[in-house]
């Protein structure tokens, strides 16, 4: 999973993004069937412009989450399978 991007235009909202995915990463960790990358992991690749097949191979994972935070209330997330 990787970090939700703002894209409120609010410098402020970067911390209820970064608690958002904090919050599913842990969430979706907990779930004995998913292989959760840890979150120093995924946190790396804030900002960076790599491939996500690249992404997927550096954190051994099959698939990855990405998501963006416009507001509090509107949330975007979209789940990529990848085939390696």
């Amino acid at each position: 999973m990787l970090p939700f991007v703002n894209l409120s235009g609010d410098k402020e909202q970067e911390y209820f993004s970064d608690g958002l995915t904090e919050e599913l990463l842990n969430s979706l960790a907990r779930i004995s069937e998913l292989q959760v990358a840890a979150r120093t992991s995924s946190f790396y690749f804030r900002g960076k412009d790599v491939e996500l097949g690249t992404i997927a191979r550096r954190l051994n994972v099959a698939a990855v989450l990405e998501g963006s935070v416009r507001c509090r209330p509107k949330l975007q997330t979209q789940w990529l399978p990848l085939s390696r």
